[in-house]
């Protein structure tokens, strides 16, 4: 890789607690990172997910539930075609932890998919596929290839 990045998804912040009797739920872990190189790709069955995790709930009196993961990232710099089905990829937010008194947890953010501008993108993605990436992906010789990955995801 030679420039640019992925970001995996943050964790969820801890839920409070509003006395010294009770504790509130961790939060949740946030998404992973899929990198995916490929002159052309098919996805008709199967998932790439890196979804944010969900916080547990709270039933602590005077505790809160943690917060949501972010979801994850995930790249796709294929050359030419992708044909990837409906929401088989798929980056989203994890959901905060309920309280039964106290604040309940906030949902994690949602996170990014994208893949090089060039590709011809077939189906759909949750959220949506960016394919204004910048990315390129290159043959070397038959043995190796250079990506460069633009900007961060």
């Amino acid at each position: 890789l030679e420039s640019g990045g992925l970001i995996l998804g943050g964790g969820g912040g801890g839920g409070s607690c509003v006395s010294a009797s009770c504790t509130g739920t961790s939060g949740a872990t946030g998404g992973g990172i899929i990198l995916l190189v490929s002159a052309s790709t098919t996805i008709s069955s199967g998932s790439m997910i890196v979804t944010g995790g969900t916080a547990s709930n709270c039933s602590a009196s005077g505790g809160a539930g943690g917060g949501g993961g972010s979801g994850g990232g995930i790249r796709l710099p294929v050359r030419s075609n992708m044909v990837i089905g409906t929401n088989l990829i798929t980056s989203l937010a994890g959901s905060g932890g309920s309280t039964n008194c106290g604040a309940a947890g906030g949902d994690g953010g949602q996170g990014r998919i994208a893949t090089v501008s060039a590709a011809s993108v077939t189906g759909t993605a949750n959220p949506t596929i960016n394919t204004s990436s910048t990315d390129f992906v290159k043959n070397v010789d038959n043995e190796a290839i250079i990506i460069n990955l633009a900007s961060s995801i």
